[in-house]
């Protein structure tokens, strides 16, 4: 499937420079990049960072983020992630976002999502 943004979407790397107040810039991610929706479809991301995060302000002033580029996504089934494109062990993802499980190669969850999402939020933050 391909997903085409509109044009007023923007990534999160980008949205966080813009001129918003501060108070206000965590809580979209908190709110909509919900990786429970990914992992209850029964996929793990194991890519979250800024450039995968698109974010946009719609005319009400609210803001919503969508996570994007599946390229990495893995079966949460075992039986369905033996034909995946990784091999077992092998590092895939953005080092500087990825979970020290990604690093050991051991098997990932929704959890290693939320901790490339909280390593992502972090470094917006800090940046």
């Amino acid at each position: 499937m391909v997903a085409i943004a509109k044009p007023s979407a923007r990534t999160a790397a980008c949205w966080w420079r813009s001129n918003v107040q501060i108070s206000s810039k965590g809580s979209p991610f908190l709110q909509n990049c919900n990786t429970s929706d990914l992992s209850q479809s029964g996929y793990v991301h194991r890519d979250i960072k800024p450039t995968n995060i698109v974010v946009r302000l719609k005319e009400d002033r609210s803001v919503t983020a969508k996570i994007i580029d599946l390229g990495l996504a893995k079966s949460l089934d075992e039986s369905a992630s033996k034909a995946g494109i990784s091999s077992p062990g092998a590092f895939v993802g953005t080092p500087e976002f990825a979970s020290p499980e990604q690093f050991a190669g051991v098997s990932v969850d929704i959890r290693s999502d939320l901790y490339s999402l909280g390593v992502t939020l972090w470094v917006m933050v800090t940046g």
